[in-house]
C-alpha cells in the first residue's frame, strides 16, 4: 500500500512503537496522522499530527475518535498493556485489563472504522500483535493469551475483508526495547526497527 498522502491512525502514539510508527508515517508522506492516546501531553506535535484522546476500551471515546476521524484510510491499533501477571494471580484484574486493551480494544475499533474504510478505494488495518500470539511465556502468562485472542480476531476481520477494499495486517515483533519491557534482560529489538 503506497502510504503517500493517506490519513493514518494510530492508537498508542505515545508509547515507544507508538512514537516510532508516527515518525516513520510521516517520513513515508502521511498527509495527517491521529495520534491517539491515553497521554495526548507526550505526543510530540506537528503540523501533520493531531493529539486524539482514547482509551481503548471505553465506547464513547471510541465513538468521539470515529466522528473526530473521518477520514482515515489507516487505522494501527498499537495501544497495548502488559502487566507480567502469572496465571495464578491473586486477582483478575491485570488479565481482564489485558484482555480489554490487547483484544477486546482491537476488535473495537476495527469494527467502528469498519463501514467507514470500506468505503474507501484502498484501506488497512493493522494490528500490533506480538510473538506471543503464538506461544506462551509462563511469567507473562495472561498477556499471551490477550494476544493470542488478538491473533484470531485479526484472522476473523481478514476474512470478513474478502472483496472489500480494507487489508489487514498482522504485526508480530518479539521482545522491543520500550517501557513495557524494561524490567525483562534479554536481546531486544529497537522501537525503530
Amino acid at each position: 500500500m503506497n502510504i503517500k498522502d493517506k490519513v493514518v491512525l494510530i492508537t498508542g502514539s505515545s508509547g515507544g512503537i507508538g512514537k516510532c510508527l508516527v515518525q516513520e508515517f510521516l517520513n513515508r508522506g502521511a498527509s495527517k496522522i491521529y495520534a491517539a492516546d491515553l497521554n495526548i501531553e507526550n505526543i510530540e506535535l506537528n503540523n501533520k499530527v493531531i493529539p486524539i484522546k482514547l482509551d481503548v476500551t471505553n465506547q464513547a471515546d471510541i465513538e468521539n475518535c470515529v466522528q473526530a476521524c473521518s477520514d482515515t484510510d489507516i487505522l494501527i491499533n498499537n495501544a497495548g498493556v502488559e502487566l507480567a501477571a502469572p496465571v495464578f494471580s491473586q486477582s483478575s484484574f491485570k488479565a481482564k485489563l489485558e484482555m480489554n486493551v490487547n483484544c477486546l480494544g482491537v476488535h473495537s475499533l476495527c469494527v467502528a472504522f469498519w463501514d467507514m474504510l470500506k468505503s474507501k478505494e484502498s484501506s488497512a488495518i493493522v494490528n500490533m500483535l506480538s510473538i506471543a500470539s503464538f506461544i506462551h511465556i509462563p511469567k507473562l502468562s495472561t498477556y499471551c493469551a490477550s494476544k493470542m485472542a488478538a491473533h484470531s480476531i485479526t484472522q476473523a476481520f481478514r476474512h470478513a475483508s474478502l472483496g472489500t477494499n480494507i487489508k489487514i495486517v498482522g504485526i508480530y515483533p518479539g521482545y522491543v526495547d520500550t517501557d513495557m519491557t524494561k524490567n525483562i534482560d534479554v536481546e531486544k529489538a529497537t522501537p525503530e526497527q
